[in-house]
């Protein structure tokens, strides 16, 4: 199969609050699109993600990824680990907008 020929699937998600470390993880889906890995992340499905809503694509990319035996892989901008860091110690969430095409948020 197709899926077989590319190895392991991998779903990328990402933090998408800051334009320069969005850049960066295009560079490492496509770095890791040159290892046999189907590598999914939404900076390449934009029209798809706009179509079904980012939960649905979110769930139909974790679907198929399993049953490829693919890996998800988070990654979190500093900006991310920061807000985290102050839910963490004061229990209150950030308020922060996200858009139609944020899938790390789904």
């Amino acid at each position: 199969s197709g899926a077989a020929a590319r190895g392991r699937a991998a779903l990328l998600l990402y933090s998408a609050d800051d334009s320069g470390f969005e850049r960066l993880v295009g560079a490492l889906a496509s770095a890791l699109c040159q290892l046999p890995l189907r590598v999914a992340v939404d900076l390449w499905s934009r029209r798809e993600m706009s179509a079904q809503g980012p939960v649905a694509w979110f769930h139909a990319q974790r679907r198929q990824n399993l049953q490829e035996g693919g890996v998800v892989v988070l990654l979190f901008s500093p900006g991310a680990v920061a807000l985290c860091s102050e839910w963490l110690q004061e229990g209150v969430s950030a308020p922060g907008a996200h858009g139609p095409h944020d899938a790390f948020r789904a």
